[in-house]
């Protein structure tokens, strides 16, 4: 299992964490019959987890050996959290890739180690899918409103004969942003892309 916070990747994945799905049900009660419950549209996951992150590198419980010191990983979390700009969260085997924003972060020293102990809880962002520009114009005496699509990502399955180039053609997109953005997937040797990986494809959504 890999789970990245922005461009960090956590060293130490605890086998269990929690992702929440909520909708927006409302419950009424009806004259005669009771309650009801009427569904509602699809709420923003939320992502809540605990781990800690280690000062030096132990093959039995870290995915990895270039590890941040564990005060450079709580300040570069910090200023994910206090930023303006959300972080993205990347879960391959869970198929999660969206943007987030961080909504708590607690953490504390380990006894007798620098080691950190922390807990994150997150919230996926989204942004409206379509927004409205107006355009007043002088001539004629005649007010236009133009109505401009923000296209929101969207996940690609790689179909054989795919490469990156023809797929970033496919979007319109560079084949650097489509590396970038599934780099936790491709892993160090993109160029052979294999049949029914799955491949976020960024929107134009800022």
């Amino acid at each position: 299992m890999e789970i990245y916070i922005g461009d960090i990747r956590l060293p130490v994945v605890e086998p269990t964490f929690e992702i929440q799905e909520v909708h927006d049900n409302e419950e009424q009660q009806v004259v005669g019959f009771g309650g009801v419950n009427l569904i509602g549209k699809r709420g923003l996951k939320t992502f809540n987890y605990s781990s800690f992150y280690p000062k030096n590198y132990d093959p039995s419980y870290c995915n990895f050996r270039n590890l941040l010191k564990p005060t450079a990983f709580v300040n570069k979390i910090l200023e994910y959290k206090n930023g303006t700009n959300k972080v993205r969260l990347v879960i391959p085997k869970m198929m999660i890739n969206g943007l987030y924003s961080i909504e708590g972060f607690s953490y504390r020293a380990g006894e007798g180690t620098e080691d950190i102990y922390y807990s994150i809880s997150m919230k996926e962002y989204q942004l409206p899918t379509q927004v409205a520009t107006n355009y007043s114009f002088e001539d004629y005496n005649v007010s236009y409103v133009k109505e401009e699509k923000v296209v929101e990502g969207q996940y690609y399955t790689v179909k054989d004969y795919d490469t990156l180039v023809t797929v970033a053609r496919k979007f319109n997109m560079t084949v650097s942003v489509l590396y970038l953005d599934n780099q936790a997937t491709l892993g160090n040797s993109p160029a052979d892309l294999v049949a029914g990986t799955t491949l976020w494809i960024r929107g134009n959504a800022k």
